[in-house]
């Protein structure tokens, strides 16, 4: 019985401490260098996930394609906000209104691009994104300037986005 309560406590903490906000700011010299992104994103037909600072939150910059390559979005010059989401996790559906508000504000200074795990493991694996929902900023070159992992408030990541350390 005491055992199977412990268990139950420590089930619980790490439920928990998967939902909390985690913010992994590194040095240029710790930064896996990713010479430019060049990977390939699945667009679930019907929708519109992949947003780009050329757009409102209401329209996507790719239409009902198969796959767009994220060289194409990166290639602008500006930096962008990569968004690995599940359709599943309830975290990540409460922070889609704040990702796309923002993707709005900022959509002169930033692409905004919205990817599903489960429709492209590859790429959620080789960015090793381990919880979700999983923030990584990109620099306009394409390389991994800092990630933050877990919820966040809207204030917090328009702070992140107006005060960038990571470009």
């Amino acid at each position: 019985m005491r055992y199977s309560r412990i268990f139950y406590i420590v089930s619980i903490v790490v439920v928990l401490a998967g939902c909390g906000k985690n913010k992994n700011y590194r040095t240029p010299s710790e930064l896996q260098s990713y010479e430019t992104v060049s990977d390939t994103v699945k667009v679930e037909s019907g929708t519109n996930d992949v947003r780009n600072g050329d757009t409102g939150a209401e329209n996507a910059a790719v239409s009902n394609q198969e796959s767009v390559v994220l060289h194409q979005m990166v290639s602008n010059g500006k930096p962008s906000i990569v968004d690995f989401t599940a359709s599943w996790c309830g975290p990540c559906q409460r922070m889609k209104p704040i990702f796309y508000s923002l993707a709005d504000d900022f959509k002169d200074e930033y692409n905004f691009i919205s990817i599903d795990i489960d429709e492209n493991p590859e790429l959620a694996n080789k960015y090793q994104v381990q919880a979700v929902p999983t923030f990584v900023f990109l620099d306009a070159d394409g390389n991994e300037g800092n990630r933050i992992t877990g919820m966040i408030s809207k204030e917090e990541f328009r702070d992140e986005l107006l005060h960038p350390a990571w470009y």
